[in-house]
């Protein structure tokens, strides 16, 4: 016989609940506090040291926005309505108050100077400058935290699309402005960032913004690696790093992305085809990894603007080239639909090639 179900109680109540499906910010948080953010914020910025909102206040409701999914001022409201933070120290300010604090950054005499086809920086101004020096702090909280004496760092230059009026146009043909970022992937963080008009070229003087980046550098570091796409293929840059001019580190490796030009592709077409080696591991005579049958091989290849010197360094330059089914990308898409079969007259084709430096001649 069926036992009688029992019957539950529920009881209603108004208010707030102190429940929230946001919970999984609150480790943020603490990490913002166990690497002392709020005192450096707070100390190295100054925007908000007295009224309002302090620097820190504003800094950790952009980094919690940010993570929950946010991307305007406008969504301050909700996330402060589902984070029930403030009852734990955690102060969300309103967007009229966030915009007049972002508003202190902006150094307003360096207007007048910036303007199309003409690559420019602004000057930052006490505040920005301060940002700056947080970035450089957390970063040395990181390596203090677990030292490497060897770092990557990476540089890549990201477009930032926007509707504003005094911006300017990018390469690509889009309104925008720009971050150079110099990322460390052994820390996955943010070593520093520079900010600028989207029709400033990528690479332009990037050069300046390693050396600014390595002087911050905590002393654990003792070495440093270079990484960058074709924006870094900058005489000034490649040879600063590779004759050993930085008064610290000294001789810098470096991976870059180089052009194609039809000096380079000569270069490619004459390497002999038993050159050729397989790219990545392979398992019963078939590469592992995405499908994809890719092949490298170092190319002879000595452009003017890195050979000009007798007894300069040398320089590797290798090629990957990749199998190609003969089917272009919208082929590929009707190929995938249609599940149909492709033809064995494949070939391969080049992909993006890379300059590594050497100090001494490969064996």
């Amino acid at each position: 016989m069926t036992e009688k179900t029992k019957k539950i109680h529920i009881e209603l109540k108004s208010g707030e609940s102190g429940i929230t499906s946001f919970a999984g910010l609150w480790p943020a948080v603490e990490l913002f506090r166990k690497a002392g953010l709020p005192r450096t914020i707070d100390s190295a910025v100054g925007a908000r040291s007295s009224r309002g909102f302090r620097d820190s206040e504003h800094i950790l409701s952009l980094v919690l926005l940010h993570l929950s999914g946010g991307s305007a001022a406008d969504h301050l409201p909700f996330l402060k309505e589902k984070l029930s933070f403030e009852k734990l120290g955690v102060p969300v300010p309103s967007p009229s108050a966030l915009r007049k604090w972002l508003n202190e950054f902006h150094n307003g005499d360096e207007d007048g100077k910036r303007g199309m086809g003409k690559a420019f920086i602004p000057e930052e101004n006490g505040y920005l400058k301060g940002l700056g020096t947080v970035l450089s702090r957390l970063f040395t909280f990181a390596v203090t935290g677990a030292p490497r004496k060897h770092i990557t760092l990476d540089q890549d230059a990201t477009f930032i699309e926007t509707e504003e009026s005094g911006a300017n146009w990018n390469y690509k043909g889009q309104k925008s402005y720009q971050a150079l970022n110099t990322y460390c992937p052994q820390y996955d963080l943010v070593a520093g960032t520079r900010y600028g008009d989207g029709n400033v070229p990528p690479g332009w003087k990037q050069k300046e913004e390693l050396e600014r980046i390595l002087h911050n550098l905590p002393g654990e570091v003792k070495g440093v690696s270079l990484r960058s796409d074709s924006a870094g293929y900058r005489t000034d840059l490649l040879t600063w790093c590779t004759e050993g001019k930085h008064s610290r580190f000294g001789y810098i490796p470096v991976g870059i992305s180089c052009p194609v030009g039809e000096e380079f592709k000569k270069a490619v077409r004459a390497v002999p085809e038993e050159d050729w080696k397989p790219l990545g591991k392979e398992r019963g005579g078939k590469q592992e990894g995405n499908g994809t049958v890719q092949e490298w091989a170092e190319i002879v290849y000595v452009p003017i603007n890195l050979g000009r010197k007798k007894h300069g360094r040398d320089y590797r330059f290798l090629a990957v080239r990749e199998r190609w089914d003969g089917l272009l990308s919208p082929q590929k898409e009707r190929q995938e639909e249609g599940k149909t079969e492709v033809g064995s007259g494949s070939r391969f084709i080049p992909r993006r090639p890379a300059l590594l430096h050497r100090s001494h001649p490969a064996s």
